[in-house]
């Protein structure tokens, strides 16, 4: 079996695929997988994926539009048709697909780092197969020591403002490499340890203050559900290969393995 950053499973050991597949989910998975990997990809392929996603956000959008459910999206449809003045069409598209793609790959990929990182510490994986209440920290913990998001998006100064010595000017940009926070020796007891049972860390993977990511809650019930779920129903869950042959995405990017070929008892 693989559980893939893209979270696709092969399941050809265990009898079929569970459920039924989602409409739309492989051409989703092809242009979401280059809008975030824009530097693996010629120009013109990025260009072709961003409209792939507009037409499929709007196709969406004009389903919401004329059934309406109990959802985000159908609130904001209404919020654009209401007042046109607070969200244009381009702008309801827009936000709606940065949020399906914020939502979506920064999860899958957090799942598939901890997938590693708890194969490759096998002391910390019985701990959490022998306790569930540790699995709210391991999120915390897989998100500090090895997040989906290592840097921030560009953030332009305001004014001019001293940061470690270093003058930056209003107008410059910052690029904060959130990775890099999280190690931070000062805050973090044993930084370089991974470890699901540690107390008190303030992990910036979610960002911070009114950059703090709206889906925060909802990624970490995802990650808990997902790991709780890996760990309960795949004994003896171990990776297939050795870790370090194992690609990872490349730098300012979505940050997560390419892959993650596993095993697990029968």
């Amino acid at each position: 079996m693989r559980v893939s950053s893209t979270c696709r499973m092969s399941t050809r050991d265990r009898g079929g695929c569970p459920g039924e597949a989602v409409a739309g989910r492989e051409r989703f998975r092809q242009w979401s997988r280059v809008i975030v990997t824009p530097m693996q990809h010629a120009p013109a392929d990025v260009e072709q994926a961003r409209r792939d996603s507009v037409e499929d956000m709007a196709a969406l959008v004009a389903t919401k539009r004329s059934h309406p459910t109990e959802d985000f999206l159908s609130v904001l449809v209404h919020a654009r048709d209401e007042d046109g003045d607070r969200l244009t069409e381009s702008e309801l598209i827009d936000l709606a697909t940065q949020l399906l793609l914020a939502g979506h790959e920064t999860t899958v990929n957090l799942i598939a780092s901890g997938v590693v990182l708890l194969c490759r510490h096998p002391e910390q994986l019985a701990a959490l197969r022998a306790d569930p209440a540790l699995t709210p920290g391991a999120v915390e913990e897989i998100m500090r020591f090895d997040g989906p998001v290592d840097t921030s998006l560009l953030r332009v100064a305001l004014e001019d403002v001293e940061l470690s010595g270093v003058l930056v000017r209003r107008g410059e940009a910052v690029l904060a490499h959130v990775g890099a926070a999280n190690r931070d020796e000062n805050v973090f007891p044993d930084v370089a340890a991974f470890d699901i049972r540690r107390k008190d860390a303030p992990q910036l993977g979610f960002g911070h203050g009114v950059h703090f990511c709206l889906g925060a809650a909802l990624a970490r019930l995802e990650g808990e559900i997902a790991l709780r779920a890996l760990v309960d129903r795949l004994p003896g869950l171990d990776l297939a290969v050795p870790a370090e042959t194992i690609a990872w995405r490349p730098p300012l990017s979505v940050r997560g393995p390419e892959e993650v070929p596993v095993t697990w008892a029968a």
